[in-house]
């Protein structure tokens, strides 16, 4: 029975983030060259996704094998909305959400602007990969856990 559910979740999460894949891809098609490094990026993030869903490899893995347990998601966009539910259904603890902006995170996921004091973790993982670098030196200093990219993880499990 648990082997049906995972199958079930597996084919999922390959159906929603195929979706977004085809999403991005049609949205470049259709803008031509416009979109740039930032589109490009957003659809290899998710291609290479969609790679580690098909083989059966989840993010938690990375978390396990690094020791880390409670984190926090910078950005709550597609990829940090995605990144949220993966991790909800794992033993690692999505503590809060980093946005710019004003967002209504699902469930009980406190949400902090950047310039709020932010509670200890042991890392904040950036999802806007495009401006990671900018991000990870704003708050090197305001943050005791790892700063680390989605990207990251994602290419260290392929």
């Amino acid at each position: 029975m648990n082997k049906k559910f995972s199958r079930i979740g597996n084919d999922l999460l390959c159906f929603i983030l195929g979706s977004v894949f085809g999403y991005f891809y049609k949205k470049k098609k259709v803008q031509g060259c416009k979109g740039g490094e930032k589109d490009k990026k957003v659809r290899q993030l998710f291609d290479n996704w969609l790679v580690l869903a098909e083989r059966g490899i989840k993010l938690e893995e990375y978390f396990h094998k690094k020791n880390i347990h409670k984190v926090a998601v910078y950005g709550y966009a597609d990829i940090g909305n995605h990144l949220v539910v993966q991790l909800g259904n794992t033993d690692i603890e999505v503590r809060y959400i980093i946005d710019r902006r004003p967002c209504s995170p699902a469930g009980e996921i406190k949400w902090y602007r950047p310039t709020d004091r932010l509670p200890a973790v042991d890392a904040v993982i950036i999802t806007p990969v495009w401006e990671y670098d900018q991000i990870k030196d704003a708050l090197q200093h305001e943050v005791s856990g790892q700063i680390i990219s989605i990207e990251d993880i994602i290419y260290e499990l392929l």
